[in-house]
């Protein structure tokens, strides 16, 4: 007896070379989802180093401040408060990173961690001078400005240059370098009591029990 349905069902299958075909476009499929989360990732990585950068920037101009230098004295390469800011312990490094002696000092929130890969070997910071610096890290997705603006920085580029020896592709630098000596603060206004105030508060239990002789009424 002849099937006639025997022709059909052998085509209802999928050849081997469509099969083929079928698992290769899936793989470049996964193979560019996978690329593209790797690649969010390492942006999303890179956009917490530049945040760091700038909060551990506006720790070092509280610390400059305060004590007149940029130099986290005590602490970092030789205890003169540069270098690797996250690293301690190994010399030349002190037993204070430069990091922990600015929380520590209450400059720097406890939060900001050293880069999330690199560390110890993480940011760095460079000092020029009493007036200047530069903190440096290295992005896993650097832009051409990024790369062309660190080697315009403090100790960017040279025989121990952050971007060609150490291989930071990002910095940030003080823009207008803090002054030791800048001009001082005027003093503050005092404003001396007349009578006329004395007149509007006499009868007030703040004048007469709390020695007030300035008050603001209704």
């Amino acid at each position: 007896m002849i099937n006639i349905f025997s022709k059909k069902q052998k085509n209802l299958g999928f050849s081997l070379i469509e099969i083929l075909v079928a698992l290769s476009i899936i793989g470049t499929l996964l193979t560019t989802v996978v690329a593209s989360i790797s690649d969010a990732k390492a942006m999303a990585r890179d956009s917490q180093r530049r945040i760091d950068l700038k909060q551990i920037q506006l720790a070092l101009e509280k610390y400059a401040n305060y004590f007149g230098t940029y130099a986290v004295i005590g602490s970092g390469e030789q205890g003169l408060g540069g270098g690797y800011i996250g690293l301690e312990n190994q010399q030349p490094y002190t037993s204070l990173s430069v990091m922990r002696a600015l929380k520590n000092a209450g400059f720097l929130n406890l939060s900001v961690q050293d880069d999330m890969l690199q560390a110890p070997n993480g940011y760095m910071l460079q000092l020029c001078g009493v007036d200047k610096y530069a903190l440096s890290a290295t992005l896993e997705k650097p832009t051409t400005a990024d790369i062309a603006n660190i080697q315009t920085t403090c100790n960017g580029t040279g025989s121990s240059g952050t971007y060609t020896i150490y291989g930071k592709n990002y910095a940030i630098s003080n823009s207008i370098p803090y002054l030791p000596e800048s001009t001082p603060l005027p003093p503050p206004l005092i404003i001396l009591p007349t009578s006329k105030l004395y007149a509007t508060v006499r009868f007030d239990w703040n004048f007469t029990l709390y020695d007030k002789n300035y008050a603001i009424v209704n």
